[in-house]
């Protein structure tokens, strides 16, 4: 029995050490090593518990009420494992988390096409050690430094990369000082 509750949850070692970082690698194998030694503890035990022979205590004990109790609490034990519960709330997290990477990848998808629009208008555009700061500020309008649109070092709201939104989150004047 212990063969067959181990093997439903056995754990693809392989598929696991690929996920694990290099600086990581030795936490992993200690892991390994112990999840193995408790996995051939389980598997020492036998499948079923040993079997005894009650008609020779009856032959050598004198009380044969005794034995006959004994045999009748040794035959009804049974052993109850814990019924597993968890697995439904497992799937459930991890449902969750992939939708949190999907959502991710949707973002870095994004991020990444526009990288690419912003190359092909490198590739396109005169080189920069020759641009004047007017066709600079053509063929970059939003990353321009005008009075129209004033920016203060660091000037993080003209990064290239940012949503429209992150933009304007930088572009805002900080809140007013707190007083202590």
């Amino acid at each position: 029995m212990a063969a067959r509750r181990i093997s439903k949850s056995s754990i693809d070692w392989g598929k696991f050490a690929s996920v694990v970082p290099r600086t990581e690698m030795h936490n992993f194998t200690a892991f390994k090593a112990r999840s193995d030694a408790y996995l051939t503890r389980v598997l020492s035990y036998p499948e079923n518990p040993p079997q005894i022979n009650f008609d020779e205590y009856r032959n050598k004990v004198a009380n044969k009420e005794l034995v006959g109790k004994l045999e009748q609490a040794y035959k009804s034990l049974k052993i109850n494992y814990p019924k597993e519960n968890l697995s439904q709330e497992v799937d459930k997290q991890e449902a969750d988390y992939k939708q949190q990477a999907n959502a991710y990848v949707e973002i870095a998808n994004s991020k990444i096409a526009q990288a690419e629009k912003l190359r092909e208008k490198f590739e396109l555009m005169i080189p920069y050690s020759s641009m004047t700061y007017e066709e600079f500020f053509l063929t970059f309008p939003d990353w321009s430094n005008t009075m129209a649109a004033p920016s203060i070092y660091p000037h993080y709201e003209k990064t290239p990369g940012l949503s429209k939104e992150e933009q304007a989150k930088y572009a805002a004047p900080d809140g007013p000082p707190y007083s202590i």
